[in-house]
């Protein structure tokens, strides 16, 4: 296949793309560079830009869109402005283009946008809280988006993954594992917010990848399928992470309970819900399964902190 990725150098843009080349696909990639993790992917031709711009963009054959850009991560949505809006205009100029050239789409949207605490099926409800923050603008604007590529004339697959982690994910942006594992091997203490009883079941990007993989053989058989992707049997609370952190590093780092918005500012806030697990069963029926256990999942990311592979985008 010849697979366009949209954020190509961003956290799952270069893990999938680093699988699609592996297997001997090519892949071209557009990125505006805004939050790469990664500078360049050796194999792969990159296009510096916008992914608004990919309506211009002269990429001749391409077999299937993988639409992976977007603002992410809890502190780094706090330096948006507009964060509704660029999710929009960059879903509706993926869109036009898919149409354009009649290529089916994979749509990676978040599990954010669900508003109740438990288990999340597809099928349920999506509440959008009423208050304004800016997490909930990416979860409304996930959510808006998701409309918006269901009901076009595209061949699509949404994506709704759950707490996704593994190496390359940045600290600076908020996310908890490889925050823990940095704080742990710089012996420094473990900010747990709050009690730190709240339940996540954390996944491996290449569960992730496996499955962008899966449904983008046959995008077709797959279309107007809305997946959540996530390793149920990973299920920790926020505090056995930070402890299971410190026995695999070694570290004496103690834990620190303290709140979001005393680390990060009073704009910070907190994802919705105690309780956040993903229902699978839809996914499962693809005949994809999760694969990677929490333990080997801080041990990857703990290695390549150690190895200086990471780079922090702020």
């Amino acid at each position: 296949m010849r697979v366009l990725i949209t954020g190509a150098l961003g956290f799952i843009g270069s893990h999938l793309a680093d699988a699609l080349l592996a297997a001997g696909d090519e892949v071209l990639g557009i990125d505006d560079l805004s939050g790469n993790v990664v500078d360049d992917l050796p194999g792969a031709t990159i296009v510096h830009d916008d992914a608004r711009a990919i309506t211009s963009l002269r990429a001749g054959r391409v077999d299937l869109v993988v639409h992976a850009a977007s603002p992410v991560g809890p502190v780094a949505l706090l330096d948006r402005e507009s964060i509704v809006a660029e999710i929009i205009e960059t879903t509706q100029a993926v869109l036009r283009f898919c149409d354009q050239h009649q290529l089916p789409l994979i749509n990676i949207s978040s599990s954010e946008v669900y508003g109740f605490s438990g288990t999340y099926r597809e099928f349920d409800d999506c509440v959008v809280s009423p208050r304004l923050s800016h997490r909930l603008q990416y979860a409304s604007g996930k959510l808006a988006a998701e409309q918006l590529v269901r009901t076009s004339r595209v061949p699509s697959v949404t994506i709704r993954p759950f707490n996704v982690a593994g190496p390359r994910q940045s600290a600076a942006k908020g996310f908890v594992i490889p925050t823990f594992c940095e704080q742990a091997l710089a012996e420094r203490p473990l900010t747990v917010f709050d009690g730190g009883d709240q339940e996540r079941c954390p996944t491996g990007v290449w569960d992730l990848v496996d499955f962008i993989l899966r449904v983008g053989r046959d995008p077709h058989r797959f279309a107007g399928g809305v997946f959540n992707v996530g390793h149920p049997g990973n299920r920790t609370t926020v505090l056995d992470l930070a402890r299971m952190v410190l026995r695999l590093t070694g570290s004496s780092s103690p834990v620190e309970h303290t709140t979001g918005k005393a680390v990060h500012g009073p704009a910070y806030e907190e994802a919705r819900g105690r309780v956040k697990v993903p229902d699978i069963t839809r996914a499962r029926t693809t005949g994809w399964q999760p694969r990677v256990g929490l333990e080997d999942l801080i041990r990857l990311t703990i290695q390549e902190i150690v190895a200086g592979d990471t780079i922090s985008v702020r």
